[in-house]
């Protein structure tokens, strides 16, 4: 029989301060670009890291306002014969379109909205990990404010990108947005919401495994599949993690490990199935091959983790 553990009771405050730190923070560079712009000067939103996304997500915003649901490259004079799934910018679009906001202006909002979310995930995923109070704010405020060690290394490395590749050699929290939760909040508000959805699933898996709770189990695979519907490259991560720790629990001697990772599965799947169709269109199979970036040094990742 598994230890009792708590139910889960948010710390509302300190959710409050770092969401609020989060957002002054990160909403800085919004407030003095538009400020600061002029007639020859637009702010465009975008930011330092991949400032070219925020076209693609502008487009897909825009897309989603017109009336469509699976979203095409619009930058190409090859359409798409089948669209993409993205439910996160699809549903953004279509609260635009209700609002009547531009797709920049809904782009800002849904960066702010995100990040109470994300804030608020990651305290759930603490209190399946953390039993004190007071491991569980300092786990959750490293896990927001704490930066990595990269700009250690800048004097001695060259960060001029790779002229084929276009990566730069230097630790990946310098360059990728994904690398901690400062930048997570201050590049999209997608990228807030995979982080919010990712620890919501782990902490769902978490009691799964636990308890044996098929119902855990089917809640994780739900929240995986919200996860797969706008970030489906997610899935060899969280199919990895589900893979190795359904052996343990099973090698543990948890009788229904495997029964439990299969419940997950049929929950996680459809919107991959989705996904598998859309690449049945060339030109999004084409796009979907360029879009993979090849790590730095693995040397560098402990200077990128930090804290």
């Amino acid at each position: 029989m598994a230890e009792a553990w708590p139910r889960y009771r948010p710390d509302w405050r300190a959710v409050g301060w770092l969401t609020a730190v989060l957002i002054v923070v990160t909403s800085l560079p919004t407030v003095l670009g538009s400020a600061l712009q002029t007639p020859q000067l637009t702010y465009t939103g975008a930011r330092w890291f991949s400032p070219q996304d925020a076209s693609v997500y502008y487009s897909w915003i825009q897309q989603a306002a017109d009336g469509e649901w699976l979203l095409s490259n619009r930058f190409s004079a090859e359409q798409n014969v089948r669209g993409t799934l993205n439910l996160y910018w699809v549903v953004v679009g279509k609260l635009a379109a209700l609002l009547g906001l531009s797709p920049m202006a809904a782009f800002a909002l849904a960066r702010l909205a995100s990040i109470p979310l994300m804030v608020l995930a990651i305290d759930f995923f603490a209190s399946r990990v953390l039993r004190s109070a007071g491991d569980r704010r300092w786990g959750v405020g490293l896990a927001c404010l704490a930066s990595g060690w990269g700009f250690l290394l800048l004097p001695w490395m060259d960060a001029t990108p790779d002229l084929f590749t276009g990566v730069p050699a230097t630790p990946v929290d310098l360059w990728v947005p994904e690398a901690t939760l400062v930048h997570t909040a201050l590049h999209s508000g997608h990228l807030a919401a995979a982080v919010a959805v990712l620890a919501v699933l782990a902490g769902a898996w978490i009691n799964a495994l636990r308890f044996g709770r098929p119902r855990s189990a089917l809640a994780a695979g739900l929240w995986s599949a919200l996860l797969f519907s706008f970030h489906p490259f997610e899935a060899v991560l969280v199919g990895s993690v589900v893979l190795v720790t359904t052996a343990v629990a099973a090698v543990r001697g948890l009788r229904p490990a495997w029964v439990l990772a299969g419940v997950w599965a049929l929950a996680a799947s459809p919107p991959l199935l989705v996904h598998l169709w859309s690449l049945g269109d060339p030109r999004v199979a084409a796009r979907a091959a360029q879009n993979v970036i090849l790590s730095p040094s693995v040397a560098t990742l402990p200077w990128a983790l930090g804290l």
